[in-house]
Order: structure tokens, then sequence, then C-alpha cells
């Protein structure tokens, strides 16, 4: 086998990066690794490059290296063949002649005599900064949804079925989102589901009133009570407004997604006038939360001058309010802003549910991606978390944040991580402060959460080319990918 792809160091060629390298040993499967890095590259619209490399002399046999070969070529692949005594030499030349931004591996067994030197993952991390590192690891697969997590309370289940979200999407007040949510409700009660109204604003507005008739409501429905509707238990909650607060004060997109988590399907509200917030950038509903936790969104879509006609009417505002409204809110240029605003993320979700189906997860799918950020107890952490929430959308899984702070907690650092477990909360998340030893911890907790994907962030401190956490990971996370972020 030999070089079929990139030319010869020092001679010219049509600059075309290959985004993702897959990086194969010689004599091993490359199956796994290269659907990886084909779904990989499709998801960004780039090219795959496929690496064989070996000591000299260690060539695969030509039944290996033809079965390489064939599913290079089925999966549209580059191939690039290379000998050398040091993998991590090897591979990182590769990666910076090919121009790739992601690589992937699989996890290689450390030695005994090489427990104190680091690794070949740790070794690409530290030699490769600005490349995303994705590290496969053994197919043992995580524990049963039933086992227990030692950080939860005995006989706790550690994660639960998930129900579905629905979110109705106005980009004003007065589209009608409420309307279709009460009557998709009154669908569902036809067919027989259980569904009860747990939040829904109907003062002075007939129309709801009249949607109403014949469907539960838990409370006075003004306020929302999540502890009664989880007592409750039905199949179908309606949520009017997720920009609201519950009865605690609490945000209601977060309530949501308690019951969601719970099992329980969920038909929410929202609309693009609760996301613009202040210019200070404090908004009560953020579209990356809506997004993030929303497994359909329906838009509902009415033409400006219908709400105009409906201010002027004194449907949606007090008598004394309509040329104010008329002015600001609902001024004709305002609206079309916003409307363009709620297409936008309806053309979003749509575009994250494709990428979803094309990296190999559907909505039939058993399994739903879920994405671990492993924070370390460290300042600058936001930037892991934000990407492990915008990955977990864009696969329209769920993200969690977890850390194994140091005991007794320095000053400071509690402040620090409750910042963290806000900005997991409003990104759509769940945060977690495990104990023990940081490796085994996370371990036990990317199991017992059946995670697909366990997301590291670089950062300083510690010896050059040491990073303890993802050489136990690598070697030790069964079932899940290690990525460790650029």
């Amino acid at each position: 086998m030999v070089a079929e792809t990139l030319a010869v160091p020092g001679t010219s060629r049509p600059h075309q990066p290959l985004d993702v390298l897959v990086a194969v040993a010689a004599g091993t499967r490359a199956d796994a690794l290269l659907q990886r890095g084909v779904r990989l590259g499709r998801l960004g619209g780039a090219a795959c490059t496929v690496l064989v490399f070996g000591r000299p002399g260690q060539a695969p046999t030509a039944d290996s290296a033809a079965a390489i070969r064939s599913a290079v070529n089925d999966a549209g692949a580059a191939l690039l063949v290379r000998e050398g005594r040091d993998a991590a030499v090897i591979i990182a030349q590769a990666v910076r002649d090919s121009g790739a931004r992601h690589l992937v591996m699989a996890a290689t067994a450390t030695r005994l005599a090489e427990r104190w030197r680091p690794g070949l993952a740790e070794r690409l991390a530290d030699q490769l900064p600005d490349i995303h590192l994705h590290i496969t690891t053994g197919q043992d697969g995580p524990v049963g949804p039933g086992a227990e997590d030692p950080n939860s309370p005995p006989g706790v289940p550690a994660a639960r079925a998930r129900g579905a979200v629905r979110v109705y999407l106005g980009y004003a007040a007065g589209c009608g989102t409420t309307t279709a949510m009460l009557e998709e409700a009154g669908r569902r009660r036809s067919r027989g589901s259980d569904v009860v109204v747990a939040a829904v604003d109907c003062h002075g507005r007939e129309a709801v009133t009249a949607v109403l008739e014949g469907l539960e409501m838990t409370g006075d429905g003004a306020t929302l009570d999540t502890d009664a509707v989880l007592a409750r238990r039905p199949e179908v909650a309606c949520i009017d407004d997720l920009a609201a607060l519950d009865d605690r004060g609490g945000s209601r997109l977060a309530a949501a997604r308690r019951l969601a988590d719970a099992g329980i399907t969920v038909i929410a509200t929202a609309h693009i006038g609760s996301m613009r917030g202040s210019d200070t950038g404090d908004r009560p509903l953020d579209e990356e939360q809506v997004l993030a936790l929303a497994d359909e969104i329906e838009l509902v879509d009415v033409p400006p001058s219908v709400l105009a006609g409906r201010i002027r009417q004194g449907e949606l505002v007090p008598a004394a309010e309509i040329e104010q409204a008329l002015r600001s809110d609902y001024a004709p240029e305002t609206l079309g802003v916003l409307r363009e605003q709620a297409f936008a993320i309806v053309a979003e979700h749509a575009d994250r549910r494709l990428a979803a189906y094309r990296h190999g997860f559907t909505a039939s799918s058993q399994e739903r991606p879920v994405i671990l950020a492993c924070a370390a107890p460290l300042a600058g952490m936001e930037p892991l978390i934000r990407r492990a929430a915008a990955l977990a959308a864009h696969l329209a899984g769920e993200f969690l944040v977890a850390v194994v702070p140091p005991s007794p907690l320095p000053p400071g650092l509690e402040r620090l991580l409750a910042s963290y477990g806000t900005l997991t909360s409003q990104l759509g998340g769940q945060f977690a402060m495990l104990h023990g030893a940081p490796a085994a911890a996370l371990m036990i907790f990317a199991k017992q959460h059946r995670v697909t994907e366990i997301l590291l962030a670089r950062h300083a401190g510690g010896h050059a080319g040491r990073y303890p956490i993802l050489r136990e990971l690598a070697s030790r996370a069964h079932g899940a990918e290690v990525h460790v972020s650029a």
C-alpha cells in the first residue's frame, strides 16, 4: 500500500483541506473508526482521510490492505499510508499535511512500563492544541437505565426515559400559540391520552376559555405547580409561555425540562417577543434554550396585518395602550423583524434534526445522544459548557455537565461552581457535582447516564503532555467517545 492522495512534502497541490483524519494502526479493523470519521465529516460538509500507520516493515497483510482500501473507497474517503517508529509524530504530521480539524482514533492500551510516560492520546492533545481529538473506546456499553448511581440516593435509578417536548412558536403575543397548544391537547385527549393543562393564560381571552372546555387543569391554571403535575403524573402536560415563571419563581422552561425528564410529554408555547429582553443581554428566554429543549417546533404564523387588526380591536391590549402598542411592539417594522427571527429558528431546528439524522440518530432510535462535559473545578469552563450544549442541540440529544471538586471546597469555588450550574440550566442541561477520584467518578456517572460522548477541555496547569483524566477515561469509558475540544 502506498500514499494515494497526498503529494510528497515540498510539491504543490491544490489547496483542498480534508477536515477529518481517521488514524488506523496497521493490522487493526478500520470499520468503526471510518464510520465515525465519515459521519463527522458529513456533519460539516467536509471530506475524510484515512491514515494507516505502523512501524517500518509492519505492513498489513494483502487481505487486510484490500479490506481497508475497499472500505475507504466505499465511504468516498481518501487513503494515506505512512511508516515510522513514533506514532504520535506520524499522526501529527498527517494532520498538518491534510489540513484536518478533527482527528479520530482508537484508544490505545497502556503498557505497565509506559504508565508514567504520556500516552499517545496525551501526546497528541499536547502537540495538536487547535485540533479536536475524538477517541473511540471499547464497546462494553453503559449500564442499564435501572442501575443505581453511587451519587444518588439508594434505590433511585440514574436515568429514565425522557418525554418528548413540542413547542408552538409565534413571533409575537397574539399569533395563536395558546389556542394551537390547547387544540393539540384536545386531540390527544380524544385519542385516549391522559392530558392536563399545567399553566395557561386565559384571563379575558374568550377564545382560549372556549378551547379549554373539557380539559383538566392543575390548580387554577394561572401558575405552574411543577410538583403537583409530577404527583399527578399525566401522560401529557401543557405549559403556556415558557418565558413566564412557575409558582416558586423559577423558569417554566426548567420546569418543562423537569417534566420531560420524568417521562411526561410536554406541549408548550413561546414567542420571539419574550426572547428579546434588555440591552444588557438579560433575557427571560433564549432561543438556544428553546432549540436545546424542543424535539419538535411548530411555527404558528399569521400576517403582521392580522396582529395589528387584533390590537386595534382591543383583543390583545387595553384600549388605553392601543396606540402605543402600534407604535412599538406591534409596529410593522418590528413585527417584520420578529417574524424573520421565528422563521430562522424553525429553519435552524430543521437543520439540526437533519444533522442528527445524517449523524446516525433518528427520532425512532432507542438511544439518544447524551453529551457529558467534564468541567474542571477551575475558572474558564464556560466555553466547554456552551460547546456541549451546542453539540447536544445539533444532534437533538441531551447534555450533562459534571465536575469533581476538591474537598473541602476552597474559598470562592462554591460560587464559581454555582455559576456553572446556572449556565448549564439556562442552556437546557443538567449539572452534577461528583465526589471521589475524578476519573473514576466521571466514568461511573457517564455509564449510569448512558453517555455517548464525553467532552474535555484542554486547560493550563500540570506537566506538559500529561492529561491523567484523559488517559483514564480513554482507557475505561467503554462505549462512549472521548472528545478533547480544541
